[in-house]
C-alpha cells in the first residue's frame, strides 16, 4: 500500500511549526527548573562560579543531566 503526503499551505506549516516549537520550550523549561543537585566544589573553585551564582561543579551536574536524559549516556 502506497501513501501519499500532502503538504499543505506553507505558511500553515509554519505556524504548525511555531506552535510546536513554543511548546516543546516550555515544557523543557519546566524540566530544567525541576532540576536539582546536590554537588559542590571545593573552595578552590569559588573563584569560576557564574554570575548566576552556580559553581562550575553544580553547571556540569545538569550538563551531564541533560546529556544523560537526551541519550541515556554520555
Amino acid at each position: 500500500m502506497h501513501t501519499t503526503i500532502q503538504w499543505s499551505d506553507p505558511r500553515t506549516m509554519t505556524s504548525n511549526v511555531l506552535l510546536l516549537s513554543f511548546f516543546l520550550g516550555v515544557v523543557s523549561l519546566c524540566l530544567v527548573r525541576g532540576q536539582t543537585t546536590n554537588a559542590t566544589c571545593v573552595s578552590s573553585y569559588d573563584w569560576a562560579n557564574n554570575t548566576l551564582g552556580q559553581s562550575p561543579c553544580v553547571v556540569a551536574s545538569y550538563i551531564m543531566a541533560a546529556c544523560i536524559n537526551a541519550c541515556g549516556r554520555c
